[in-house]
């Protein structure tokens, strides 16, 4: 298996390319991170670290000693096309978070994105929506949203009482899904019966997350693994709108390295092959 300091170094390099996205959740409720070639950003890179901030949103890589890079190519139903991506794993104990199943109140968030605007009026809240890997919260100096979160702590946020769910789609406090390979923080508002917005933004599907599934059945991920981060880098054939582009011979050839060398040695051979 590849050298844990390997893979961090190969994450880095994607979050320095802007046309590379990323995503943190589970099957049903996402927080998706990207940003434009040409965007105001911050970003610091450590040892153990690596950020990278927008206006609108935040991402967070941490190391880990068991960690596991995936990449994997699926079928798409358009034609001459397929779907890519690079998945980040864990063992399913060492990516367990708190699988919090009720709206639990954590205080103050104690490690927030380095340049995260803040202030000392913030709580910061645990939706609990009883995930494995994978926290969902929401950060908020919002009075109005604060009371009704602190109400309905010990509560379920998909149950019959949807007040603290209306809540935060009206205020659209920071939203916050952590895992333990990284975090991402979205600022900007969340839509209103509008398309999906370019650039930071989350998804809560309730239909999808009542599979109880930990990702999508076309990523292969192994069993006793779970995925805790996952990044999309240019596809040779689609624009990040999923529409057709000409085919992009470097793209290609350098999603076919990621292959070689992250992928299972019995994966790379079948792809060799074909």
């Amino acid at each position: 298996m590849t050298s844990p300091d390997t893979v961090f170094n190969q994450l880095c390099r994607f979050l320095d390319d802007p046309c590379t996205g990323w995503s943190l959740g589970t099957f049903g409720a996402i927080a998706e991170f990207s940003r434009d070639n040409d965007e105001q950003i911050s970003s610091q890179q450590q040892k153990n670290v690596a950020e990278m901030l927008t206006p609108l949103g935040g991402i967070r890589i941490i190391p880990h000693a068991d960690i596991r890079l995936l990449p994997y190519e699926s079928l798409s139903k358009l034609e001459n096309a397929w779907s890519q991506g690079v998945v980040a794993c864990l063992p399913s104990a060492a990516a367990r978070m708190a699988s919090n199943r009720v709206i639990t109140d954590l205080g103050k968030d104690d490690d927030p994105l380095a340049n995260a605007t803040g202030n000392t009026d913030e709580r910061f809240f645990d939706l609990g929506l009883g995930v494995a890997h994978v926290d969902f919260c929401v950060r908020t100096s919002e009075p109005t949203l604060i009371d009704i979160l602190k109400q309905q702590t010990g509560h379920t946020l998909l149950g019959e009482d949807d007040t603290a769910l209306t809540a935060i789609r009206k205020i659209s406090p920071t939203r916050v899904f952590r895992s333990r390979l990284g975090r991402i923080e979205v600022y900007q508002k969340i839509p209103s019966n509008t398309p999906t917005p370019g650039g930071p933004h989350t998804h809560l599907m309730v239909d999808l997350l009542a599979h109880d599934r930990t990702h999508a059945a076309n990523i292969p991920v192994p069993d006793g693994w779970l995925p805790c981060l996952a990044t999309y880098p240019p596809n040779p054939v689609r624009t990040t709108d999923g529409d057709l582009h000409p085919f992009d011979r470097e793209a290609f050839d350098q999603f076919q390295q990621l292959i070689q060398q992250f992928a299972a040695p019995e994966l790379a051979e079948i792809k060799h092959q074909v």
